[in-house]
């Protein structure tokens, strides 16, 4: 078999590798909850970052059911922000007045992304 000919387990690799060749690992400024000022390393291009917290117990009053225990989830929408020339990722739980992202990440050690990010 030639290096050109590709059986079907191969077409699927170089699907693969094409689906995941934009993905690269990036540095995030969080803001709000529980990680806020913390810099997170994750897979960009991405639209979230979740936080699975300690379990919460709660009772459901109206049904008289027993306790039970629920996982705590924080969600981070996942921006970037254009300062100086550079792109630099950020992740917010929370809203954020005009300009206060770049504020913050100015006075972070968070790193740009690459120039092709």
């Amino acid at each position: 078999m030639s290096a050109r000919t590709f059986s079907p387990k191969n077409k699927i690799g170089i699907r693969l590798f094409n689906l995941f060749k934009d993905v690269i690992v990036a540095k995030f400024l969080m803001i709000g909850g529980s990680l806020d000022g913390k810099i997170l390393e994750k897979s960009y291009p991405r639209e979230l970052i979740h936080k699975f917290n300690n379990s919460v117990s709660i009772e459901c009053i109206s049904s008289g059911e027993q306790l039970r225990e629920i996982n705590a989830i924080e969600t981070y929408y996942v921006e970037r922000t254009l300062i100086d020339g550079k792109f630099y990722a950020y992740a917010s739980s929370r809203s954020l007045k005009e300009n206060e992202a770049d504020e913050l990440i100015k006075s972070s050690a968070l790193e740009a992304l690459d120039n092709n990010a």
